[in-house]
């Protein structure tokens, strides 16, 4: 998702939502978030949500670490509103739901 070019979308939209973007062997890392920031409007907000049967090998693979969710709250990027695990997401899995809003 980030590219080597930057787009001229800077705060320009209020909400971004990754559904099952982040899932073992994905081309969607967790460096994708510097970019969402920079595109989502100061009080927007960025949502995604992971299947609970990916969260294990998203984190062995550097995917969705969260660590550098943390970083990102460290450094006054964003704020973490809620995290929460949704039953029945996908079927009978459950699915990590989080929501940040961009500061």
């Amino acid at each position: 998702m980030v590219s080597k070019q930057k787009h001229s979308f800077v705060d320009t939209y209020d909400c971004v939502i990754l559904v099952s973007a982040f899932i073992a062997g994905a081309h969607v890392k967790d460096n994708c978030f510097e970019e969402l920031i920079r595109i989502v409007k100061p009080g927007g907000y960025i949502i995604f949500v992971v299947n609970g049967s990916q969260l294990a090998g998203c984190e062995e693979m550097g995917i969705l670490r969260a660590a550098t969710l943390q970083t990102h709250c460290d450094d006054g990027l964003w704020k973490q509103i809620d995290k929460r695990m949704e039953p029945n997401y996908y079927h009978d899995i459950e699915g990590l739901v989080h929501i940040f809003q961009v500061l």
